[in-house]
């Protein structure tokens, strides 16, 4: 199976881009230089997500991209859109979403209520889905454990 995975240089992303790689053609748009599994293609992440799943015609698209600060418009629901429109331009047969416990349209979280406008997103694009919704997911390599642990240090007693 030819399946496009966003988000493969993060955390989830290198788990789940090896766990592919194994008897799949994996394709990873990717910015950085990030590390990348024996068996996935680096391609050039670029603004046209549509345009590049139209143009590598993948099967499956598994969508990992997210942040946890900055613009959760643009990473969470425009690049859902742009894959999404180039999907189904290249008929793809699955669309994979990684969202998060909790997304609601009415959180108080930005976060939160970016993860279910994507999620709303999938839902209505008329292709066969899936959608995952972690909690925290815990390991090394993670950046809010980091986060969390460095907060610890400074903070003699947590409120329960």
């Amino acid at each position: 199976m030819r399946i496009l995975l966003t988000g493969a240089t993060g955390f989830v992303g290198g788990y789940v881009a090896a766990a592919l790689a194994a008897g799949n053609q994996v394709l990873a748009p990717a910015r950085g230089a990030g590390p990348l599994p024996p068996g996935v293609e680096r391609v050039s992440f670029t603004e046209d997500l549509a345009g590049l799943v139209a143009a590598r015609r993948p099967d499956a698209v598994v969508n990992l991209l997210g942040i946890i600060s900055g613009d959760f418009d643009l990473v969470h629901v425009e690049y859902t859109r742009r894959l999404l429109a180039g999907a189904r331009t290249a008929g793809v047969k699955k669309f994979v979403q990684m969202s998060a416990l909790g997304a609601s349209e009415i959180s108080p979280s930005a976060y939160q209520r970016s993860k279910a406008a994507a999620e709303k997103l999938v839902a209505a694009s008329g292709i066969p889905y899936a959608i995952a919704r972690p909690s925290i997911i815990a390991g090394a390599g993670q950046k809010l454990t980091a986060k969390l642990a460095a907060a610890a240090r400074w903070t003699p007693v947590l409120a329960a």
